[in-house]
């Protein structure tokens, strides 16, 4: 744990990590756990937007999502007690990481590259980054949010877990185990 602030029992988890890692599925049994609600920032995305997030990429480009996202994260960082599941990229906008660190425990769900390469396929056709970019470039942008994602507050590996476990060791290492 980075900081001894972040274990505090009411504060919002917000899980981050690369696309397809697991964090709506791990949040779902975070909040059944914690009886608190699951915030997917991508789907409340959608639902502002009336827009699915390929859509927005491809009619407004990314920087319109993004802005998109930041206005969901400056809303849900202010309410406590929730699980936010965030979108691959948005941890890695300077203002959404500025909010998350300052309002939230972030618990980073990592895996090493190999991890990923084996869900490729069947990521490609709901992720828009991952549309017509061979597997040179996406793994140097898996890389390139290592950097971004270590400001986490816990690190939880996720390889060789089932989401309940993965869940489990996330309210232990946040300081939220005592809450189940």
């Amino acid at each position: 744990m980075r900081d001894a602030a972040a274990a505090v029992p009411e504060r919002t988890l917000a899980l981050v990590g690369f696309m397809g890692i697991g964090k709506t599925t791990v949040g779902r049994e975070l909040a059944k756990r914690l009886g608190w609600p699951l915030v997917d920032t991508d789907e409340r995305v959608q639902t502002r937007s009336n827009m699915t997030i390929r859509e927005i990429f491809d009619w407004f480009g990314e920087a319109r999502f993004r802005e998109l996202e930041r206005d969901v994260v400056a809303v849900e960082t202010k309410r406590p007690k929730r699980i936010l599941s965030l979108g691959g990229g948005a941890f890695i906008q300077a203002d959404n990481r500025e909010l998350l660190l300052q309002r939230c425990t972030i618990v980073y769900l990592a895996a090493p590259w190999s991890h990923f390469q084996k869900s490729l396929d069947r990521l490609k056709n709901t992720r828009p980054l991952l549309r017509d970019r061979p597997p040179a470039e996406l793994e140097q942008l898996f890389l390139s949010r290592h950097q971004w994602y270590d400001a986490a507050h816990v690190r939880v590996w996720v390889p060789g877990r089932r989401p309940p476990e993965v869940a489990a060791r996330v309210l232990e290492l946040s300081g939220h185990s005592h809450i189940q």
